[in-house]
C-alpha cells in the first residue's frame, strides 16, 4: 500500500516524485537561491526561458546570493534579459497609458487584467520582472464600439479572425512591442468563479500616466490567475506546470502590504474545480518554492494524485504529450457517447473534504 501524503492509504504504487535532477526542480532550486558547483546552468536557463521567468530568476539570485557564488556568464545573461525585459515593460506601460487615455476621452475606463494588472501595479515598470505577451483590458459590452473606434483612432489595426465569444479581437500597431486584447466579458470558465459584482467591488480607479484605469485588488488577481490558467487554459486537465503563473501567486500571497482576503477566496472554493486548482497550485508552490499558497487547508487524495502527475509530466515532455493525446481522444469518445464524468469526479472530490 502506498501513502499518498495525506494520511490515506491507496493500492496505487506511485513514485513520490520524479527522479532528480529534472529541469523544473533545478530551476526551482535556483529560484530558492540554492546553487552549487553541480548546478547545470544551461539546463536552468533553458527552463527559465521556457517558463518565461528568466528576469525573475536573475532578481532572485541577486537578492539571495553574492555574485562570486554564481557562474559569471549565466549572471551576465540573466542581467541582460532583465534589462531588455525592463525596457519592454516600460514601453508596454507607455502604450497602456496612451490607449487608456484614448479610451478615457470617449468615456471608457478600462479594467486591466492578468499580466497588465501586475505591470500597472508596479512602482516602476522597468523594475517589473514579469514577462508579458500582450496587454489585456476589459470594458463593458456597451462600450466595445466606442473602445474599438478609439483604438483605431490612434493607429491600431485588428488581427484577422482574432475575435471570440469574450473579446472583440487583438489589436496591434507595428511600432509597439505588444498587442492589446480588448475583452468585453470574462471567458466562461473564469466567469463561473468571478462575478460582475466581484469586478465592480474588487477593482479600483487609479491614475496611470495621464489617464485613468481600474486595477484589481490582490485577492481578485489571485483568483483570476488560478481561474485563467487552471480552468480557462485547461491546465487542471492537462496537468502541466507554468512557473510564471506560480510565481505571480507566490508574490501575491506573500505581499504583506496587500494581504489576501482569505475568507473571500475560500468562498470561491464552493466551485469544486477552483477548489481543486487552488490545492494543486498550493501543493506545487510548496513543493518547488517552499511556500504553500493556502497553508492549513485540507488536502485531498485526488489532489495528491494529480500533483504527482504534474511533476511526472514536467519531468518527461514525451509522457506529457502522449498522455494528453490519449486523454483528448478519450474525452472526444465521451462527448460522442454523450457521457460526462464531471459530476462523478465532483462528488468524489467533495466527499474527501
Amino acid at each position: 500500500m502506498a501513502d499518498l501524503g495525506d494520511g490515506a492509504m491507496s493500492p496505487l504504487r506511485l513514485p513520490r516524485f520524479p527522479p532528480d535532477p529534472s529541469p523544473l526542480r533545478q530551476l526551482a532550486a535556483c529560484l530558492r537561491g540554492e546553487v552549487s558547483a553541480s548546478t547545470d546552468w544551461h539546463t536552468c536557463l533553458e527552463a527559465a526561458n521556457l517558463h518565461y521567468v528568466a528576469p525573475a530568476l536573475g532578481k532572485s539570485l541577486e537578492l539571495r546570493l553574492a555574485s562570486e557564488e554564481l557562474d559569471p556568464e549565466a549572471l551576465q545573461y540573466l542581467e541582460d534579459l532583465r534589462t531588455l525585459n525592463g525596457e519592454r515593460n516600460r514601453r508596454l506601460a507607455d502604450q497602456l497609458a496612451e490607449l487608456a487615455r484614448a479610451l478615457n476621452e470617449v468615456g471608457v475606463t478600462p479594467i486591466v487584467i492578468k499580466g497588465a494588472a501586475i505591470l500597472a501595479g508596479a512602482p516602476r515598470p522597468e523594475h517589473c520582472t514579469r514577462m508579458l505577451v500582450d496587454l489585456d483590458i476589459l470594458v463593458e459590452p456597451s462600450d466595445v464600439t466606442a473602445a474599438d473606434k478609439a483604438l483605431r483612432g490612434i493607429g491600431y489595426k485588428i488581427f484577422e479572425d482574432s475575435e471570440d465569444e469574450h473579446s472583440s479581437g487583438s489589436y496591434y500597431r507595428n511600432r509597439d512591442v505588444g498587442a492589446v486584447d480588448l475583452h468585453f466579458c470574462l471567458a466562461d470558465r473564469i466567469a463561473e468563479v468571478i462575478t460582475p459584482e466581484d469586478l465592480a467591488t474588487r477593482t479600483r480607479d487609479v491614475p496611470f500616466g495621464n489617464a485613468r484605469i481600474r486595477i484589481p485588488d490582490a485577492s481578485l488577481l489571485f483568483v483570476m490567475n488560478i481561474a485563467h490558467e487552471m480552468l480557462h487554459d485547461e491546465v487542471l486537465s492537462k496537468g502541466r506546470v507554468s512557473l510564471r503563473y506560480l510565481l505571480d501567486l507566490v508574490d501575491l500571497s506573500t505581499d504583506e502590504t496587500a494581504p489576501l482576503d482569505r475568507a473571500w477566496i475560500e468562498a470561491k472554493c464552493a466551485h469544486w474545480k477552483f477548489d481543486l486548482a487552488l490545492e494543486l497550485q498550493s501543493r506545487m508552490a510548496d513543493e518547488l518554492l517552499g511556500l504553500p499558497l493556502a497553508p492549513g487547508r485540507k488536502r485531498t487524495r485526488l489532489g495528491a494524485l494529480l500533483h504527482r502527475r504534474r511533476l511526472l509530466k514536467a519531468h518527461s515532455p514525451t509522457l506529457d504529450e502522449l498522455e494528453w493525446t490519449l486523454i483528448w481522444r478519450f474525452k472526444n469518445l465521451l462527448r460522442a457517447a454523450r457521457l460526462d464524468p464531471t459530476p462523478l469526479i465532483a462528488r468524489r472530490h467533495h466527499g474527501e473534504q
